[in-house]
């Protein structure tokens, strides 16, 4: 086997060094994105049936139902 001049070795650690560095800060900033945005998405779809929940009440309300339903309940207690 032949051996590779100091100076080319050392460019070729000095190069995976970089590429390496690289790779993690990439990969760091890919999971840091992840974990950011999973509490967001999990926050928006709490948030969609809290709205969807609303606008069931409403509905109800305005159709007269909340209101006898509201009565059935008490008469169950």
């Amino acid at each position: 086997m032949f051996e590779l001049p100091h100076e080319v070795e050392v460019a070729i650690a000095a190069f995976a060094a970089v590429l390496a560095a690289n790779l993690v800060k990439w990969l760091s900033r890919r999971v840091t994105d992840f974990v950011r945005g999973t509490p967001n998405k999990i926050d928006d779809k709490i948030w969609a049936a809290v709205q969807g929940a609303m606008d069931q009440a409403l509905k109800a309300n305005k159709q007269g139902k909340l209101e006898a339903g509201l009565a059935r309940s008490k008469e169950w207690r």
